[in-house]
């Protein structure tokens, strides 16, 4: 027994050796390299003027190996996919300025490439799976600048210039997921699109905000939605189709509902009417069911009598 014991206290003391754990709940473990290639302890690492590597295992599974020179970073930071040897991402700094940053898919293949000539501007690069060019694009205080756009057999599908163009998204197969037209480097209009290439939702912008009518469709090219927005709220009346009919209109004021929701059949009769106030309920509901209605009144989200609920309404306003 006593020999067991002593076994067991040399696997722990081993483990704490290669594995310095700190008060972090998202890193498992640490291990401190130091520039010369041998492992210290934090304590060491410190003293010793932090040059080298930290490599840190992640509750997630991830592993990352950041590079320091005189405690700054400097060097290749590395991440792994959780539970995996395959590189996720590679960020590169000079004397803690992040100057480059490669994003890699699953199988370790560079999909984007970002180059930082200051802390506002940057060049990015990005490549279809089988490696061809997808698009190359320059930003500058949060604007696109320039952009060329490519189809997966590398033929040059469109342009950017001066922040004026059309801007293609594609995944990393070559199959159009989006198109933006942009204009003094921001979005203009947004145009989803099914796999199939049919047009999904058309979303207008104004200063990087969504505004005005909204639009989506099914993949027959009916009608599936309109929403207002006024910058990136809803605001207005919104509408949702069914089989090609109008089926409800949900009116909305600074992002909550306000007034009397409506459901319809066949698109124009009516067979539902809902109060809101302030997005709660508030005030009838009323279901229209051939020549018979039902209504159930509501005073802020709560069932009520209609009594009770006029009561309500003279306390509040004295």
């Amino acid at each position: 027994m006593k020999k067991r014991s002593f076994f067991l206290l040399l696997a722990l003391l081993a483990a704490s050796t290669a594995c310095s754990r700190r008060c972090d709940n998202d890193v498992v473990c640490e291990r401190y390299i130091h520039r010369y290639g041998v492992e210290v302890q934090p304590d060491d690492w410190a003293q010793r003027g932090q040059d080298g590597q930290v490599i840190s295992t992640l509750s997630t599974g991830e592993m990352v190996t950041t590079s320091y020179a005189a405690g700054e970073l400097h060097g290749d930071t590395y991440y792994t996919y959780p539970h995996s040897d395959t590189v996720q991402k590679v960020q590169s700094y000079d004397k803690g300025q992040l100057v480059r940053e490669v994003d890699h898919n699953n199988f370790g293949q560079p999909r984007s490439e970002k180059t930082y000539h200051t802390s506002t501007s940057y060049t990015e690069k990005s490549f279809y799976d089988n490696g061809a060019p997808q698009a190359v694009e320059e930003y500058a205080d949060g604007e696109l600048k320039q952009g060329t756009y490519y189809t997966i057999n590398n033929q040059l599908e469109s342009r950017v210039e001066n922040g004026k163009g059309t801007r293609f998204e594609r995944d990393a197969f070559g199959t159009l997921e989006a198109t933006y037209l942009m204009e003094n480097g921001r979005t203009k209009l947004k145009k989803t699109f099914y796999p199939s290439g049919a047009p999904h939702s058309n979303i207008p912008y104004v200063n990087g905000k969504i505004e005005g009518e909204v639009k989506t469709f099914l993949p027959t090219g009916e009608p599936e939605s309109v929403d207002i927005y006024t910058a990136g709220i809803l605001n207005g009346t919104s509408i949702e189709f069914r089989n090609g009919e109008k089926f409800s209109e949900i009116p909305y004021v600074q992002g909550v509902k306000e007034g009397v929701e409506k459901h319809y059949r066949d698109g124009m009769t009516v067979v539902e009417e809902i109060s809101w106030s302030g997005g709660l309920l508030h005030g009838p509901s009323t279901s229209y069911v051939g020549d018979t209605n039902t209504t159930q009144w509501y005073y802020k989200n709560k069932p009520v009598t209609k009594t009770n609920f006029d009561q309500l309404t003279r306390q509040n306003k004295l």
